[in-house]
């Protein structure tokens, strides 16, 4: 299911911090308990309920499930459907912008990565399971960009409705959209 951050500065500071940036990934990837998260992302338990209560909060995560263990209610998490943007927010004090913006880089190259991997052992794979990526640089004027951001955010907003749609039959795809000066 696509996720997608409300401009809110609050909940901004909230996500740009690494660790807790860390939870939502997993947590968007699969419901978990704090336990179940700790272990995924290798951190304790303890260190991670603090995060947990600012992100269910601000509205990032909610309770998807309880059950008892040992006498005491274990609640699993998921993340809050939505779309999460890293954007500028100029002159704001986001504190952990730079790292949270490398966590995303790193999980999206860890994905890829992996999909390139699967793809190099198994040169069967169908086209639907092969990765697609590309990079360039493109020369627009002001016009064009302007009808490419346009485009990219009417794709967005497109995929982002279809994956509420047959929850079912829908797998996972990460997908990464960066446009941004490149100085030259």
């Amino acid at each position: 299911m696509a996720k997608t951050l409300r401009e809110d500065l609050a909940q901004a500071r909230v996500v740009y911090h690494p660790l807790r940036f860390s939870v939502l990934v997993r947590l968007m990837k699969k419901p978990g308990t704090v336990k179940l998260v700790a272990e995924a992302i290798g951190e304790s338990p303890n260190r991670l309920y603090y995060h947990f209560k600012l992100l269910e909060e601000h509205g990032l995560i909610r309770v998807s499930g309880t059950r008892i263990v040992s006498g005491i209610v274990e609640k699993e998490y998921e993340s809050v459907p939505g779309r999460y943007k890293l954007s500028s927010m100029a002159g704001e004090d986001l504190g952990g912008l730079g790292g949270v913006f490398g966590a995303v880089l790193q999980e999206a190259f860890t994905e890829l990565g992996t999909a390139l991997e699967r793809d190099h052992q198994d040169a069967a794979l169908p086209l639907s399971e092969r990765p697609l990526f590309h990079w360039s640089t493109v020369s627009l004027n002001q016009r064009r960009e302007r009808e490419l951001r346009q485009r990219i955010g009417q794709l967005v907003q497109e995929l982002a409705a279809a994956s509420q749609d047959d929850a079912d039959e829908q797998r996972p795809i990460g997908v990464m959209l960066a446009l941004y000066p490149t100085g030259e």
